[in-house]
């Protein structure tokens, strides 16, 4: 029996047990207890899941930013040289900078954009299993787009600092011809 009520729910399931037993003498109550204590049990598995989602879900983009971190540093870094010869041979930091900034675009961009069409094709496959959550949410689109942009702007910028140490005072510091060594020892 479910009743709706204003004011202390144990004063009412008192009033509620004397009426109905004054009523029916013979019915006994098994236990009285809110609704919300009695969905509780239906709606656990469906939270527990939730939240193994939720922890999936932050596990699978911390690595992915992690990858993504890795890749981008990798490239970066084997470009470091070519930048220290556009420095040495007369190239601005700013253009320096812009040739990173454009070389980290064009890999992101596409990636950020094919993520994107692919999670609103997916929201669409799961619009069921959400609840209270629009499949067009833009903060569950925003969060991963930002977190990946950070991630690429962090690894750029390492190497962006080593290729813009001063070209010259990074060459004293190589093996020179003749198995010298620079500085000397």
């Amino acid at each position: 029996m479910l009743v709706r009520i204003e004011g202390s729910p144990e004063l009412a399931a008192t009033m509620i047990q004397r009426e109905v037993q004054a009523l029916l003498p013979a019915q006994t109550f098994a236990e009285v207890k809110p609704l919300s204590a009695a969905i509780e049990a239906t709606i656990r598995p469906w939270q527990l899941a939730a939240r193994l989602f939720v922890i999936f879900g932050c596990l699978a983009i911390a690595i992915a930013a992690v990858g993504l971190f890795g890749m981008l540093s990798y490239l970066m870094i084997q470009r470091a040289h070519e930048c220290k010869i556009r420095m040495s041979l007369g190239a601005r930091r700013r253009d320096i900078v812009l040739l990173i900034g454009w070389s980290t675009l064009k890999l992101l961009v596409p990636g950020i954009l094919l993520g994107l069409v692919t999670a609103f094709a997916s929201a669409q496959a799961i619009r069921h299993l959400l609840f209270g959550v629009q499949t067009y949410d833009p903060i569950a689109y925003l969060i991963p787009s930002a977190i990946a942009i950070s991630v690429a702007v962090l690894s750029g910028i390492a190497p962006l600092r080593t290729a813009l140490v001063q070209p010259l005072l990074s060459r004293a510091f190589t093996n020179a011809p003749n198995g010298v060594s620079f500085p000397p020892k």
